[in-house]
């Protein structure tokens, strides 16, 4: 199991500069710029004044993201940034968390279609059996 194989590429961590104003638009241009430059790059975390990015490795050089990373420190104030290979951890907490929403969508899904498939008894049943009370019915 290799990063590349996964597609995960590098994290990004960059520190800006503390802004009184306009904190989250210094952010936004930066993220931006990211993007442009780097394709597939995707916002994993906006914590003011930091932002966290991985960046795929397919199509980008280490030094073509040094040289944007060092324009972005000269124009966009960016203070600080950290560029490291996502590791085999990072991808099992990744694979594992996305397996684990995969499960989930299909847990809600088989409950969503069972009741739309249940009788109105049946419904009721589920109402009582979760202590919520049954729709009034007409005698």
């Amino acid at each position: 199991m290799s990063s590349t194989r996964y597609g995960q590429g590098y994290k990004l961590d960059l520190r800006l500069e503390p802004a009184a104003r306009n904190g989250s638009a210094r952010a936004s241009e930066v993220v931006s710029f990211l993007q442009a430059a780097c394709p597939g790059a995707k916002l994993e975390e906006n914590e003011p004044p930091c932002l966290t990015l991985t960046v795929p490795q397919q199509g980008q050089t280490l030094s073509y993201v040094f040289r944007r990373l060092a324009e972005a420190r000269s124009t966009l104030g960016v203070v600080e940034c950290s560029l490291t290979q996502c590791t085999l951890e990072q991808i099992f907490v990744l694979l594992a968390s996305r397996q684990q929403l995969r499960q989930d969508e299909r847990r809600d899904d088989a409950e969503r279609v069972g009741a739309e498939h249940a009788t109105p008894a049946a419904r009721a049943d589920d109402h009582e059996d979760r202590n919520v009370p049954a729709p009034m019915r007409a005698v």
